[in-house]
């Protein structure tokens, strides 16, 4: 049975980040606080489901294609709503967090595209430094700005620069996800 648990928590991502999607786009405080503790403890299912596949050494071909699925779902969904969140004034932000959400989306088919092609050809492709910095800069902005949002929900404050904070996050997000892109193309 505890072989199981490292795709059993891969697995549970998907309605986890359905939930969330659902919940962080209500107007209910409720709703926005279980959205994101759906969101955190996905968060956290994303680094033990690796972790214990490795210490329990049972990973599995259906795990190393299902974990960086409900990676990217999750993290396609967290930006995708926090763009969308109609109570979010994103002033003069919305073009920019627009244009690095499409940056952040268009990466991920292309390098699963870009992947399946190298590998066909004998080349597969090792997930770079710049890879793992852009999941670790993607998910500390997307916790950070769901906590943050959370807190004002919960307290009903203003937290002065949220915007310009997640809004910072998109770009950083962006950036790496291109960098990241490139380097596979050379690689």
């Amino acid at each position: 049975m505890i072989r199981h648990l490292p795709n059993t928590l891969t697995i549970l991502r998907f309605p986890l980040t359905i939930i969330f999607i659902y919940g962080f786009l209500q107007p209910s405080v409720e709703w926005r606080l279980l959205a994101s503790a759906c969101f955190i403890f996905s968060a956290i299912t994303d680094y033990l489901d690796g972790m214990l596949a490795r210490k329990l050494n049972v990973i599995s071909r259906i795990g190393a294609f299902l974990d960086p699925l409900a990676d990217k779902f999750l993290v396609l969904a967290g930006f995708f709503v926090l763009y969308l969140r109609p109570d979010i004034a994103w002033e003069g932000w919305k073009l920019t967090v627009l244009i690095s959400f499409i940056v952040i989306a268009a990466r991920e088919p292309f390098v699963t595209v870009l992947r399946s092609y190298k590998e066909a050809r004998g080349r597969p492709i090792v997930t770079s430094f710049i890879a793992k910095a852009k999941t670790t800069a993607q998910m500390i902005t997307l916790v950070i700005a769901i906590l943050l949002l959370a807190s004002q929900d919960f307290f009903s404050l203003q937290i002065p620069y949220v915007i310009h904070l997640i809004g910072l996050g998109y770009i950083v997000s962006a950036v790496l996800a291109a960098l990241s892109a490139i380097d596979y193309i050379r690689a």
